[in-house]
């Protein structure tokens, strides 16, 4: 997790690990996120829940995107909104084959699995094998 002051300096970083940077703003030119092709390298933006994202972000990103909803609130709480926008980006990941070797380094994954309070026991037996 990192934690800006400067939106100059936050695009700044994203820009260097992101090839496309997206908001989330209701606007005409916003596009689904269905649409996004997350098989390319994109960090997405969620703004407050009271005052979304600001204007200088939007006009510092590459574009919008909505959450397509159906009714009248079209708005969800920004924890719903960024769990159904990882998920939406896990799932087209995982159909493109991202997920079926794991680029993390053995050692790295035990420390992270013994830090998080598992035991090896817990592990499933296709991931000990990776």
């Amino acid at each position: 997790m990192h934690e800006f002051d400067n939106t100059e300096e936050c695009v700044a970083a994203l820009r260097k690990k992101y090839d496309r940077i997206l908001t989330t703003h209701l606007s005409s030119d916003a596009i689904s996120l269905y649409d996004i092709d997350f098989k390319g390298s994109i960090a997405l933006v969620f703004g407050s829940e009271r005052f979304g994202v600001s204007e200088e972000m939007r006009k510092l990103a590459d574009g919008n995107f909505i959450i397509p909803q159906l009714g009248v609130i079209r708005s969800l709480n920004i924890s719903v909104a960024c769990a159904v926008s990882i998920y939406e980006a896990m799932r087209q990941k995982q159909l493109a084959g991202h997920y079926r070797e794991s680029r993390m380094p053995r050692e790295q994954y035990d420390t992270l699995w013994q830090e998080w309070g598992f035991k090896a026991e817990d592990m499933k037996e296709e991931e000990m094998d990776k």
